[in-house]
């Protein structure tokens, strides 16, 4: 067996090839593609399968789906019953229905998979450029694995989700596009490691040798994190730049740029201004000789990993050829107590020239090693500005290099470095001639080498590439495939089902199991009858019936199938079909409704969810966000707080503030102080604002002075509001390029290099930025909620400038506080050190290891001052609310502002009422006051009940209220009730979700709807029975999570009062009609029973048990729960209290629906027995003087059935269109008399010329009359009685109440009276229009 090479690592060894190996919830794997002739491949394959059959699955899969459903179970088991037994009837009759139903629901759905089919194939086949082990290939995208390199030019979407390495820009970013993932149309910002940043050709990457770790595969588009790590000893990949921007090798002047070690030149070498640092410059060019080494062939490669000796050699000959570059004039070494150097370092001293005159010094243990350099100041001064591209290095100045670390090996260098150089690493202190230490600075590489003392990067979102993502404004990237196929995060999320279901569904299954008790009770009192007529002999005397039976367990359980059979089809079959139908094609007109189409943004509304539609007229409590729902989320600087004086800015000129804090008293500053320019240095560099480039890129700033050029993309508009008032006031942020923030002050431009960013997360609800300025001073600036970052601070004018706080939040301003802090490069190294470290870490309690790192890293602030951006409010909140209100909507207004501006903001919109008396819950620190608070507020608002109530609570006090006790939560849940408006402020997303689980646990069960617009928003959006998403300036994420979704939040008037009625009112009279119609079919059956000696005689032909309910009762109902509007919308939006007559789903409730029953009695009953009784009178009725016969008995009966069924939907309709009276009148009835006449004229049953016989009597049409006008004339006068004399029908609709509703139901309403139809005058005198009550 072969030996394991033992220098490999140990991950690597571990985990050779491209293996599935997790650690917890991570997965492990190597850049590049499986290599190795062991390597073997378990991760998922890139094909990509959004279809859910194959030819071979399709019918058992779908079969399978379909009779999961209760009623087509059903439906199946009873035609089983009917094919083996002696049915009563043809087994034809239950084998059509539910083969139809079935067959079309399969037609359906197949259709649909195969257009799937057609977009997977599309995609999998289309053509890839991989590199894998070392090759650049072209294969087609399903063929791409986990570890590939995958090659994406511009333009071109991301076949799987990638980690990016490469990118052809200079500064290692790219641009991408999400409208595929999120809809956003905004460009988004990637960045490559930043151990790869200037890696960008495809034969440097193929040499990569790499090992990535990351979670396991999410659903999470937002949300990402991993790492990457480089083996150095098995990379050949380093090109120079990369060398020469981590180290310090920057102030070396040479008249050319280009090195050549052992004959191989290394062109194009890059310097920059700085300090020379002589052991990071020989690490440095010893990485950089490993390079050409290994291009020239001498380098061990993966295979090669035990030459050790041609390692060693090749780093002795790097160090020496290092040390002959510097151009040093002398060399000496001497050890201050023995005159000798330390073994350790003599090789320090190796490859010196003994002509040079260099003083090399080394201290003894425990003190600083010091290599004092001389006459290194022949070179003349060339201190330019902040632009970093000089090469010369500073006038009379003297290096001095000082041990700071010891801690930092030189592990990245390879095994063997530590032979060759000591492991520390070094700062640089900038010496006067006379020796006096001027500054202390510390170049870009070499705070790197102290931040990163390993070749570990984190990765996060910012490094990750989805499937569906467009790359665009880049040539080209290459990044490699971390999630493939099903595994990527948009095949997850296309597989995320609803959970939720609607009040009419649970209704509907509990009508559906009376319906189930009903046959099962009639089943049974038909057999019990039957054999107790058997028994009594009550028909033995009838002859023809021949001789008695015997009865035994075969002959009960025969008659027990049998009366099933013939009752069965009470239970209607075709009812989740047409409901599908119905709530489909309705939503399709909610999308294109003209009304709720925003031609500012051109977005039309979206349905993602059809299952709820219904569910918008039965909403009670909304739940809504503030900014970018209820306001415009378009931010504009107004006033500023600094150094403890508040301002005012208009168009870049700052006016001090007085007391009162009126403009007209205010003081034009026309020189700013040295306070106000690091305060808006502050605004210009703490933020994440990128620059747009590329084509398509317009300039869409609030305000083009001084910034006309540029084109500011944010994703959050406050930030770019901030920015954009740091230009306007001569501060201008100029954009990004590599790590280097360039920023124009007063004319000049200045450069800062950014070390790190401490991202905003809701949670954090701030962030911070460190950056580097060109003396090498390190500052970190933060801003943030003043909840979030005044802890934080030590220092500053933190009482003047909370009080300003307050006074912007009453303002109805947006605020935040601003913050700085000056760092020690010892002090950031260990902070960076310890952040770096937390970002690797990969364990379950990731999330609140960085969150300390961070926090020790942005402790002890010094305060700067507060900003106040005015944020207006969407056009028609106000009448918006205003309506809810009158309908009966309560609307809690859920935030992360300060209370006192979520309150001003609600004052302002007509939430909160002024004469509404304001009920505080905030500031509570202890469970024991926030009680005593609870307790007085419930003894109030149960005293003076008439009174109206606003709630305001914040975050803290909301959690004492939720979670302390069960005495908490009464006291607040009585409270809330009371209460007309409730704003709760400082929300975080999950406080958001428990206040709606609190007010769905009331007892009354009141359905909610939550509309939000950002990713704050998306917990309680899917939390609420009704999710809604604003398509607004935070991306698509709540517009993803939402079941409806629309552009303004004025459309939500239009969306609840008139579709939401709608909806609900055709929704509920489909379902009631189906069951209604089915009582009034089969019902005469049952009649039948007695007169026929429950012999299981069938009374309707097996066309008409066939049809019946598939096709000569489904079109006119389809069409009516499409079309109708018992108001049309103008009278819905103006008289929004029309929207309580349908809460609380009183449409479906027991009293209704026992209403439709009681109704389709009364038309079996005379349907049948007007007819019995006169066939028993005169059975010869028919024109050729013959009698009417039991086939054409029940054709008879069947004929009025369907009349009077479609007939009594038509004087149910509010709303008569040509489409739905055609549909019921000349389809259903006249498509039912010719069908079923040529049927009768073609069979050789007993229905053999039947129906034309019929239809030839005029006996038959005069009693046809007469059965549907006796039959209809009830519901004629309920209708009257229902619209036109209110009081009755309360009456009415009183005692019902009494009957059928139990003492959980008491909160129902039934009483319409206030909101039935009436002549104008009545309308006028009754109600009060909103329209004519707006508010200016």
């Amino acid at each position: 067996m072969k030996k394991e090479n033992s220098n490999l690592p140990r991950s690597y060894a571990r985990y050779k090839g491209n293996r599935v190996s997790t650690v917890g919830n991570t997965r492990i794997l190597w850049v590049g593609g499986d290599y190795g002739p062991s390597s073997t491949t378990q991760f998922q394959n890139n094909r990509i399968v959004t279809s859910k059959y194959t030819v071979w699955s399709f019918l058992p899969k779908n079969f399978f789906e379909q009779f999961r459903r209760v009623a087509n179970f059903y439906f199946l088991c009873m035609t089983v019953v009917a094919l083996t037994i002696e049915s009563p009837v043809e087994p034809l009759t239950s084998v059509l229905p539910l083969v139809f139903v079935i067959a079309v629901t399969a037609l359906k759905q197949g259709y649909e998979d195969w257009l799937r089919h057609r977009s997977d194939n599309e995609v999998n086949c289309s053509l890839v450029t991989v590199i894998r082990k070392g090759i650049v290939q072209d294969i087609e995208a399903k063929d791409v694995h986990v570890g590939d390199l995958v090659r994406i030019p511009s333009d071109a979407d991301v076949p799987c989700d990638l980690v990016l390495l490469s990118s052809s820009d200079k500064d290692g970013r790219c641009y991408i596009t999400t409208a595929n993932l999120d809809g956003e149309t905004n460009l988004k910002t990637l960045a490559c490691p930043r151990l790869l940043r200037n890696l960008s050709q495809p034969e440097q990457m193929a040499r990569l040798k790499a090992q990535i770790e990351c979670e396991q595969p999410t659903s999470d588009l937002y949300n990402f994190f991993g790492k990457i790590e480089i083996f150095l000893s098995e990379t050949n990949i380093w090109d120079e730049s990369l060398v020469l921007d981590q180290t310090s090798i920057q102030g070396v002047r040479t008249s050319q740029h280009a090195y050549s070690f052992d004959g191989i030149a290394l062109q194009n070498i890059s310097t920059r201004k700085g300090d020379i640092t002589l052991q990071q410059y020989c690490i440095d060019n010893d990485v950089t000789l490993r390079r050409a080494c290994v291009l020239d062939g001498n380098m061990p490669t993966n295979h090669n990993r035990d030459s050790a000796s041609c390692r060693s050699s090749i780093y002795r000959s790097a160090f020496s050829q290092c040390m002959n570059t510097v151009p040093l004039e002398s060399c000496a070494v001497d050890h201050p107590s023995t005159g000798e150097r330390p073994a350790s370092q003599r090789t320090t001293q190796e490859g010196c020239d003994e002509s040079q005159s260099v003083e090399c010094r080394v201290d003894g243990f425990g003190a600083d090693a010091v290599l004092k350099k001389t006459n290194v100041n022949r070179y003349r001064p060339g201190f330019e500005d902040e632009f970093l591209n000089s090469s010369s290095i500073y006038e009379g100045v003297n290096f001095v290099e000082r041990e700071v670390d010891k801690n930092i090996s030189s592990q990245a260098y390879g095994s063997n470095v530590n032979s060759v150089l000591p492991s520390t690493s070094f700062k640089r202190s900038v010496m006067s001639k006379q020796g006096s230490v001027k500054e202390t600075r510390l170049s870009a590489g070499q705070l790197d080498s102290m931040v990163q003392a390993t070749n570990t990067s984190p990765l996060g979102t910012e490094n990750l590439l989805l499937r569906g993502a467009r790359l665009k404004n880049t040539e080209f990237i290459i990044g490699c495939a971390v999630y493939t196929g099903q595994e990527t995060k948009l095949a997850l999320n296309s597989k995320l089902t609803s959970n939720k279901f609607s009040t009419v569904e649970k209704s509907i299954n509990g009508f559906l199991l009376f319906f189930l008790a009903l046959l099962l009770t009639e089943v049974a009192v038909s057999l019990a009858l039957k054999y107790a007529a058997e028994i009594g002999d009550k028909y033995s005397t009838e002859s023809y019936l021949g001789p008695r039976s015997s009865i035994d367990v075969s002959t009960v359980v025969q008659d027990l199938f049998s009366f099933v059979i013939l009752y069965n089809y009470i239970i209607p079959i075709s009812l989740y079909v047409t409901i599908e139908t119905q709530k489909f094609l309705g939503s399709l007109f909610f999308m294109w409704d003209r009304e709720l189409y925003c031609e500012k943004t051109n977005q039309p509304a979206v349905c993602n969810s059809s299952d709820l539609n219904e569910e918008l007229g039965q909403v009670e409590y909304l739940f809504t966000d503030k900014t970018g729902t209820l306001t415009e989320n378009s931010m504009w600087f107004r006033r500023c707080s600094v150094a403890g004086i508040p301002y005012l800015e208009e168009r870049g000129r700052m006016l001090q503030l007085q007391a009162d804090g009126d403009r007209r008293n205010s003081i034009f500053i026309d020189t700013f102080t040295p306070e106000m320019d690091q305060f808006l240095l502050a605004l210009a560099l703490c933020h994440s604002v990128q620059i747009g480039t590329g084509k398509g890129h317009t300039n869409n700033n609030t305000d083009a002075y001084r910034i006309a050029s540029l084109d500011y993309q944010a994703s959050s508009p406050d930030e770019k509001a901030l920015v954009e008032a740091s230009a306007r006031c001569g501060v201008v942020f100029l954009g990004e390029e590599g790590e280097s923030m360039s920023v124009m002050v007063k004319g000049k431009v200045c450069h800062y290099r950014r070390l790190n960013t401490l991202e905003f997360t809701s949670d954090r609800k701030r962030m911070s930025v460190v950056v580097q300025d060109r003396d090498g001073q390190i500052w970190l600036y933060c801003k943030g909620a003043e909840s979030s970052v005044i802890p934080l601070t030590e220092a500053g004018p933190i009482n003047d400038t909370l009080k300003h706080v307050a006074d912007f939040a009453l303002r109805g301003l947006r605020t935040l506080v601003i913050c700085y802090k000056k760092l020690s490069v010892k002090e950031y190294s260990q902070l960076a050190a310890q952040v770096e470290q937390s970002r690797q870490t990969l364990s379950s309690q990731r999330t609140s290891i960085i969150a300390a790192s961070y926090n020790k890293m942005e402790a002890n602030l010094t305060l700067l001052g507060a900003t106040g951006v005015e944020d207006e409010l969407q056009e028609g909140v106000q009448e918006t609310l205003e309506s809810l209100r009158a309908a009966g909507i309560k609307v809690w207004i859920l935030t992360g502002d300060k209370v006192e501006t979520a309150v001003n903001i609600s004052l302002s919109c007509g939430h909160l009422k002024p004469n509404a008396q304001q009920l505080y819950l905030t500031g509570h620190n202890t469970k024991e006051t926030c009680l005593q608070t609870l307790n007085l507020h419930r003894k109030q608002v149960c005293r003076e009940r008439l009174q109206h109530y606003g709630l305001v609570v914040d975050g803290q006090s909301l959690n004492f209220a939720l979670s302390a006790s069960q005495e908490h939560l009464e006291a607040f849940q009585d409270i809330c009730k009371a209460c007309t408006a409730v704003i709760c402020c400082r929300m975080s997303p999950l406080q958001k979700c428990q206040v709606v689980q609190l007010v769905k646990s009331f007892p009354e069960k009141p359905i909610t709807a939550a509309i939000g617009d950002g990713a704050n928003d998306v917990s309680m959006i899917q939390e609420a029975h009704v999710g809604l998403g604003i398509m607004g300036k935070e991306g698509r994420q709540a517009v993803r999570c939402s079941d409806f979704a629309f552009a303004r939040f004025k459309f939500l008037r239009r969306i609840l009062l008139v579709h939401g009625h709608w909806y609900y009112i055709r929704v509920a009279t489909l379902v009631q009609y189906f069951f209604y119609k089915n009582i009034v079919f089969i019902t005469p059956q049952l009649y039948y029973a007695f007169s026929n000696g429950f012999s299981t005689q069938p009374l309707y032909d097996t066309l008409f048990l066939t049809f019946y309910n598939v096709l000569f009762t489904s079109l006119p109902i389809l069409i009516y729960g499409l079309f109708e509007q018992n108001y049309s919308a103008q009278t819905l939006l103006d008289y929004p209290q029309l929207y309580t007559d349908i809460r609380r789903n009183v449409l479906m409730s027991w009293s209704s629906f026992f209403q439709w029953i009681l109704f389709g009695l009364w038309h079996s009953v005379v349907l049948y027995f007007v007819p019995y009784f006169m066939i028993l009178d005169n059975s010869v009725i028919l024109y050729n003087n013959t009698s009417m016969e039991m086939a054409a008995f029940g054709t008879f009966i069947f004929h009025c059935v369907v009349c009077v069924a479609n007939l009594r939907l038509v004087l149910r309709s509010h709303y008569w269109t040509w489409l739905f009276i055609g549909s019921a009148l000349p389809v259903t009835i006249c498509g039912f008399i010719a069908v079923t006449a040529v049927y009768s004229i073609v069979t050789t049953t007993s229905m053999a010329h039947v129906y034309p016989i019929m239809l030839g009597s005029c006996t038959f049409w005069l009693l046809s009359l007469i059965l549907i006008v006796a039959c209809l004339v009830p519901d004629c006068a309920f209708n009257v009685l229902q619209h036109y004399t209110p009081a009755a029908y309360a009456k009415l609709q009183k005692s019902w109440r009494e009957v059928f509703s139990t003492k959980n139901r008491n909160h129902y309403s039934f009483n319409r009276s206030g909101i039935q139809r009436s002549d104008a005058a009545e309308r006028q005198e009754s109600r009060v229009s909103v329209v004519s009550a707006r508010p200016i």
